[in-house]
């Protein structure tokens, strides 16, 4: 019969390394994986300049290993650069050295880290409850939240936390094997632990967490501390390793230095509603979901079916209606203690906000491996329950000459099941945009030939969004760019916010002269400018220019009254490119003209 063949399927637990069952579930993990990555594998390579939104930021720069003569003194370069792990540096450096773009490379890695991160995930959950079907459901799930956000896609170092993090956690779940400590998995665990720190140290802190928890445990209603030496010796090890990895961050001494305090970024309108907005008045936007501050992620029920794996503790409250139930190991108590960990360390970021850089760091990514995990195991704890109806005889209802009546209760498990099943596997069919890894697909094409072509110490200057394209798509230095606007430095941001006020004063200036002056102190080659900026309503379009309510009202009126930038009257003469809405002037013109072909209202 079908329905006792898919309950044995998708409900029959097995130990076994290469069964049949596991086999066929594991492959259809990878094959949702590889499908999903090759849906933005296809987005990423759309194109000849296309790349990641948060690539731009820290893949561009990367473009020096391939040609050390690109960004010559380019603070922003020399920024991100600066805070880039050691181990993601030489990642990509390593692969540059074969001649392999890191832009090229960075989106090629997505689909290749999602195949891994499937792999061990299944690999986690089968330990957890070792149903090859629950694992599939986790991995499907979790993969589907994945793809739906950028953090995969963007291949920085949050990317390879996510695998890092889940590799460690599936030999941290296998360290013990008949309750003595395997000499094998715990060097995996430990070379996890300092890959974590290598590439993106916020994980360490988590996987720290779990590890001390190894030496607690509960018994009789009491806490108890391990007494097994063993334990001390794999946590006394695996502490050095986290301070011998942390150790160069806290003696790195950098020129961009120091990361600015609660009390200086609550001056800052950069931080209230600005490029790092982070202080809300509503305290509960603050604390429960905000971007940079809310304990839980505004994705946390993405996808949706995530809503299952919140009835696990209910299941397991009536473990007796879900006889499945009793396949859970007893390994599952990793994500309480998990659990426990983010939010210990969400609060103590809060406490030194910016040393550790962001709260949500500590809880968002975690709390979906966890609601993954629970939600491929609720799922099939239902699904064992209903078809476990289905195939029960009520002997006192049913005849054998009444046979129609014997398939009612098959039809409606099989009906249940595919309801169920159906809107977690085609979900994703349900987004508008699917897989959403935040490609930004470069209009100005032209525009970045012309600039390849210009010599590579050349500076481009702009207010345009435009501008944050260029380092990643022609490979020149600009001169400041709000995507490169990261304030957590006050050594960088005070350099950048003032280049920043500088070129809009400039840019809408009525004095010629002070264009020439902005131009001469900045050394700027190029100035690119939009067509429509100087309209109110391009005025206030520009998000810098919110932040900066000043700098907004004594700009706005004299456009609202006519009164015409210098730089206008320049781009007859000047001008030296335009396509689309975007206009390049070239400076050493601007200097060269006289004063008197200046018009003002």
């Amino acid at each position: 019969m079908i329905v006792n063949s898919l309950h044995q399927l998708i409900t029959t637990p097995t130990k076994k390394r290469l069964s049949n069952q596991l086999i066929f579930f594991l492959f259809l993990s990878l094959t949702f994986s590889v499908l999903y990555g090759g849906m933005a594998l296809k987005i990423a390579f759309s194109g000849e300049y296309v790349i990641q939104d948060d690539a731009r930021q820290h893949v561009f720069w990367m473009q020096r290993f391939l040609d050390s003569e690109l960004f010559p003194n380019d603070i922003i370069a020399d920024f991100f650069q600066s805070v880039a792990p050691w181990g993601y540096t030489n990642f990509y450096k390593l692969f540059s050295l074969v001649g392999i773009p890191p832009i090229f490379l960075s989106k090629i890695l997505p689909i290749t880290l999602g195949f891994i991160i499937t792999i061990y995930l299944f690999a986690a959950s089968m330990e957890i409850f070792p149903i090859p079907a629950a694992a599939f459901i986790t991995t499907l799930v979790f993969n589907q939240n994945l793809w739906k956000s950028d953090d995969l896609g963007s291949a920085t170092p949050r990317a390879f936390g996510y695998c890092l993090f889940i590799i460690f956690l599936y030999y941290f779940l296998t360290l013990y094997k008949e309750n003595e400590l395997t000499i094998t998995k715990a060097i995996f665990t430990w070379l996890c632990l300092a890959s974590l720190g290598l590439f993106y140290p916020h994980y360490i802190f988590i996987a720290t967490g779990l590890i001390i928890f190894r030496s607690i445990y509960w018994e009789k209603g009491r806490i108890k501390i391990t007494k097994n030496s063993r334990d001390y010796w794999f946590i006394g090890i695996s502490l050095f390793i986290v301070f011998i990895v942390l150790l160069p961050y806290a003696l790195k001494v950098s020129e961009f230095d120091p990361t600015i305090s609660a009390t200086q970024a609550k001056q800052l309108p950069e931080f209230l509603n600005g490029r790092a907005a982070f202080f809300h008045d509503n305290s509960w936007t603050f604390w429960l979901n905000g971007d940079r501050t809310g304990i839980f992620p505004k994705s946390i029920l993405t996808p949706i079916t995530f809503v299952a794996g919140l009835l696990l503790p209910f299941f397991l409250k009536f473990s007796s209606g879900f006889s499945l139930s009793q396949n859970i190991n007893s390994k599952i108590k990793v994500l309480l203690q998990m659990l426990i960990v983010c939010v210990s360390m969400f609060f103590i970021a809060h406490a030194v906000i910016f040393t550790l850089h962001l709260p949500n760091r500590y809880t968002h990514y975690f709390f979906k491996i966890i609601l993954a995990i629970t939600t491929g195991i609720a799922i099939i704890l239902m699904l064992d329950s209903i078809l476990k109806w289905a195939l029960s005889q009520d002997k006192n209802q049913f005849t054998t000459t009444n046979k129609s009546n014997k398939l009612i209760k098959p039809i409606l498990g099989l009906l249940l099941t595919i309801i169920i099943l159906t809107p977690v596997i085609l979900y994703p069919l349900t987004w508008k945009f699917f897989p959403n890894s935040n490609y930004i697909v470069g209009e100005n094409q032209s525009l970045y030939t012309y600039l390849k072509q210009q010599p590579k110490d050349i500076v481009i200057a702009s207010i345009s969004p435009g501008i944050d394209n260029l380092p990643s798509f022609s490979q020149r230095s600009i001169f400041v760019g709000w995507e490169y606007a990261i304030p957590y430095k006050v050594g960088y941001y005070k350099i950048i916010s003032q280049r920043a006020i500088d070129l809009i004063y400039a840019q809408y200036s009525l004095e010629l002269n002070s264009l020439k002056d902005f131009i001469n102190q900045n050394k700027v080659d190029f100035w690119m400018i939009n067509s429509t900026a100087f309209t109110p309503e391009y005025l206030k379009s520009i998000s810098w220019l919110r932040q900066w309510k000043n700098i907004f009202e004594e700009i706005l009126p004299n456009l609202e009254n006519g009164n015409t930038p210098a730089i206008i009257a320049t781009i007859k003469t000047c001008s030296v490119f335009q396509e689309n809405d975007l206009i390049l002037l070239d400076t050493n013109c601007i200097l060269n003209l006289e004063n008197s072909i200046i018009k003002t209202k």
